[in-house]
C-alpha cells in the first residue's frame, strides 16, 4: 500500500495560497485500482527486483512464470517501473541468445 501511495505523491498540487490541493481523473482512477487490487502477501519492489532473472529464465524457457510465480506476475502486472525493467532484462537476454 506505501507503494501505491508514494507513486502517487505528485498528483496532489499546491493551489493559490489556500494551499487547497486538486486530484486529476486519471491518478484518482489508478490510485482506485491500485487499492482495490493490492493483496495481502504483496510484495515489494526490492523482492521483485531480486527474482527478476529467476523469472525471466521460466518465459525464456517456455514455463509458466505466472503460475510458478504469481507474486512476482502480480508486481508487474501493477507496477510499472519493475515491468519496465523485466522487459528490459527480457530484451538483453533475448538478443544474446541470438
Amino acid at each position: 500500500m506505501k507503494k501505491i501511495f508514494q507513486s502517487f505523491g505528485n498528483a496532489f498540487r499546491p493551489k493559490g495560497k489556500k494551499k487547497s490541493m486538486t486530484l486529476d481523473h486519471q491518478t484518482l482512477k489508478e490510485m482506485i485500482r491500485g487499492i482495490v487490487t493490492t493483496r495481502k502477501d504483496e510484495i515489494a519492489c526490492d523482492s521483485c527486483f531480486d527474482k527478476l532473472d529467476q523469472f525471466a529464465e521460466f518465459v525464456l524457457e517456455g514455463k509458466d512464470a505466472s503460475e510458478a510465480m504469481p507474486l512476482i506476475q502480480h508486481h508487474l502486472d501493477h507496477c510499472k517501473d519493475c515491468r519496465e525493467e523485466f522487459e528490459a532484462l527480457m530484451q538483453s537476454l533475448k538478443s544474446l541468445s541470438k
